[in-house]
């Protein structure tokens, strides 16, 4: 049965197809939103949606974390253009338990590359269209930057022989139901 994931873990994960992938929340705070999905393990099939916000706070921190964990360039126009899509991309994540208005929720405290370990209906409020045009224009050079910087960390890593991650074997997608979110505070996306 798919189902909310509620597991304190480590979880291998694939981004579910999105409408948008670029949100914001009831605060006016500009995210990017990653509805994963368990591809292995007792929880294979479960959903959790990932909050990855664009704030000045939390700006370089989402977009090199993002740029490391999928080797994405960082071009949030490519994202909103749906030049470039999440969907189907692999990784690892950790979640984590914390207390969210009286109740204990699970949320994504880490995104690694998939077998590293570390530190519509999906639950991403679209993004106004004004405020996606300022955050492309005010910040859009600054996150291919990042992204081109920790592409060109990956590469070099691979030059030394580094293997990359394997993939594992693609698990049947369900449908998932639109998600409670607490994608209202504007926090650091760990």
């Amino acid at each position: 049965m798919t189902q909310q994931l509620d597991a304190v873990g480590t979880f291998d994960v694939e981004v579910s197809q999105a409408e948008t992938y670029l949100g914001e929340s009831s605060t006016g705070t500009p995210y990017i939103g990653l509805p994963f999905v368990v591809c292995n393990g007792e929880h294979t099939g479960d959903y959790i949606t990932a909050y990855m916000y664009l704030s000045e706070k939390s700006f370089d921190r989402s977009i090199g974390l993002l740029a490391h964990a999928f080797s994405w360039d960082g071009d949030i126009e490519a994202l909103a253009t749906g030049a470039f899509s999440f969907a189907g991309l692999r990784a690892s994540i950790v979640t984590k338990s914390e207390p969210y208005e009286g109740r204990q929720v699970t949320k994504v405290a880490w995104i690694n590359r998939l077998g590293e370990s570390g530190g519509g209906g999906n639950g991403i409020t679209p993004i106004d269209k004004g405020k996606l045009n300022a955050l492309i224009a005010g910040k859009g050079a600054r996150a291919k930057a990042i992204g081109s910087r920790a592409a060109t960390a990956i590469g070099a890593k691979a030059a030394t022989g580094e293997k990359p991650a394997v993939q594992p074997p693609a698990v049947q997608k369900s449908p998932q139901p639109t998600l409670a979110t607490s994608a209202d505070k504007d926090e650091l996306p760990f």
